[in-house]
């Protein structure tokens, strides 16, 4: 048996089960992201095989995510990845018709989904004609969730286009979001979600020069040293943007996303 038809069995996941001695916890523990050089998971058809996350959700049931995000206010800040994720969400609740926009709010009986683009990053012109809510910057924003009643989830994907940005001063920007978080967990009424850089595509010397991976990566080790200690949930998508059938890409398709938000 070769190893494609031991992989369409189940049969790898068992033997990296049996030989990889680590134990899976909840997914996104900023304590216990992969620390060595062994894999974080594996793609077994179109699903992503975690190998150091237990949590396998019933995601593609609406009705369970539904379920699941009732009684939650759901904030989403900053790139284009972050509204690719805010729209997968979208989808997994049924609203297939959201437009793509700089903000965007979705609300029903049960819950309430916004996106809010980020202001100042590698494309100054656009931010800069925002007015009212849309040029807070986070911790602004974050100041505004003071409803008792609700819990409020933070989710913070900002990596993509801050890639010419020098590392000291994304630094203080991680830094100034990881304030503002911190004066909100004190109420446990809000969970913080940061969802750490991926490579993407470098069709250019220009991008092989601010876009590569070695950037990307200190960028997600800024995002590990700022963030913890606050009990925010890291999310590492690394392995699973890589090993994914398709061309690595800033924008990976909606079926890599599906598995993303699965962590």
């Amino acid at each position: 048996m070769d190893i494609a038809e031991k992989s369409s069995t189940g049969m790898l996941s068992l033997i990296y089960d049996d030989k990889i001695e680590r134990p899976r916890v909840l997914c996104g523990d900023g304590d216990s992201r992969n620390s060595n050089l062994l894999p974080e998971g594996f793609w077994l058809g179109p699903t992503w095989q975690s190998l150091v996350c237990s949590n396998r959700h019933s995601w593609d049931d609406p009705d369970n995510v539904k379920k699941c995000l009732a009684g939650h206010k759901i904030i989403m800040f900053g790139d284009s990845i972050a509204c690719q994720w805010f729209h997968v969400l979208e989808r997994k609740l049924g609203n297939k018709d959201v437009p793509d926009s700089f903000y965007g709010c979705t609300e029903d009986e049960t819950h309430t989904v916004i996106f809010k683009t980020h202001v100042l990053c590698s494309s100054l012109t656009p931010t800069f004609n925002f007015a009212g809510l849309w040029r807070m910057f986070e911790p602004e924003y974050m100041d505004k969730l003071n409803d008792p009643d609700v819990k409020y989830v933070i989710f913070i994907s900002m990596s993509a286009h801050y890639a010419s940005w020098n590392m000291d001063s994304y630094r203080d920007r991680m830094r100034a979001i990881r304030n503002g978080i911190r004066a909100r967990l004190g109420d446990g009424r809000v969970m913080a979600v940061i969802k750490k850089s991926q490579p993407r595509e470098q069709p250019t010397f220009e991008a092989r020069v601010h876009s590569n991976d070695y950037v990307f990566r200190q960028m997600s080790r800024i995002m590990e040293e700022e963030f913890v200690g606050i009990n925010a949930k890291l999310i590492d998508t690394w392995d699973l943007v890589t090993s994914y059938q398709e061309q690595v890409a800033v924008h990976m398709p909606w079926p890599c996303i599906n598995e993303e938000e699965r962590c």
